[in-house]
């Protein structure tokens, strides 16, 4: 394989894993999308278009709090600044800003007014298997790059 050469990247996914304490209750599936419950410390799973301000994350496995009390599950969790498969929910172009949409477990296109109100999740990287930047459609497995409101 030799050693990289100026221009090329070894290595092109980046992940910053945490390990985040769940409210009671809550259950979901590996690449839910969890956010910071706004009266607690814990992390839910989004359910809709959430202001993000608090945070947000990616679950990297089913999880279950069911019966318990808050804090008692910790699961692996994908925070920002990390490259995340994610669904798309209608067509994103190259370098468009994504938020959540209403069901808060897939991703669309946000505004100017979206990034100010703090929506804005991260960027449209490339729709998986793409070796070029292509728009996504309804649906499509995507990479997003997080962590990049600016």
């Amino acid at each position: 394989m030799g050693e990289p050469l100026p221009g090329q990247i070894p290595d092109n996914i980046f992940l910053s894993v945490q390990q985040l304490k769940l409210k009671a209750d809550v259950v979901g599936l590996t690449g839910d999308i969890i956010v910071q419950d706004d009266a607690t410390q814990f992390w839910i799973k989004a359910a809709s278009a959430e202001v993000l301000e608090h945070g947000f994350a990616q679950a990297r496995v089913d999880f279950d709090s069911t019966g318990l009390v808050d804090g008692e599950v910790a699961i692996e969790s994908l925070t920002p600044p990390s490259y995340l498969f994610v669904v798309a929910g209608g067509v994103i172009n190259p370098g468009d800003y994504v938020k959540l949409n209403s069901s808060g477990q897939k991703w669309i296109v946000a505004t100017a007014a979206d990034l100010a109100a703090g929506l804005v999740g991260g960027r449209y990287s490339r729709k998986i298997g793409d070796n070029v930047s292509n728009a996504s459609a309804l649906d499509d497995i995507i990479v997003i790059k997080t962590g990049v409101a600016a």
